[in-house]
């Protein structure tokens, strides 16, 4: 009796790590390998924490695809280091080089260079408002803790045009 229910529970971890390893969406194939979604686009690798899936019902409106930062300065600010992180490690094959900077002098907390929207920015702000928009170069984050993540996924997503 002990040994078929241990067979009963080595069974179902087994079954439970092959589901939904791989999926097209959208024409693309999505890997997960352990807590990443990995899949490849105009020749450039990317990954992602949240499922597709997951992020289809979010809406994004109009923003610079993945052309826009091909080759040039990217300047990041944020309010959530892994955001940020997955930011960098998707951005840098693309970007000729990503900074932290800031916006303002009056929310900068470290000493970064001050920058504009006339530069490529991405801000991410934890906030009661929810979303992601465009103005000029600027792409704002916005969302409370919990949201960043699924809203920079679903940004990347959109910045590629796969959503």
């Amino acid at each position: 009796m002990v040994l078929s229910v241990f067979g009963i529970v080595v069974d179902s971890i087994g079954q439970k790590s092959n589901t939904q390893a791989k999926l097209n969406y959208n024409g693309i194939n999505f890997f997960n390998q352990q807590t990443r979604w990995i899949f490849s686009k105009n020749n450039f690798n990317f990954s992602i924490i949240n499922s597709p899936e997951d992020l289809k019902n979010i809406t994004i409106g109009i923003i610079n695809p993945l052309g826009n930062y091909f080759g040039k300065p990217l300047y990041i600010y944020s309010d959530d280091k892994a955001v940020e992180y997955e930011l960098y490690s998707n951005m840098q094959s693309v970007a000729f080089r990503i900074q932290p900077a800031c916006l303002n002098a009056t929310k900068c907390a470290g000493d970064y260079p001050i920058k504009t929207c006339e530069n490529n920015f991405i801000i991410i702000e934890k906030s009661n408002e929810t979303g992601v928009t465009q103005d000029q170069n600027c792409l704002f984050i916005r969302g409370q803790e919990k949201e960043l993540q699924l809203l920079t996924d679903a940004f990347l997503l959109k910045m590629l045009e796969i959503n």
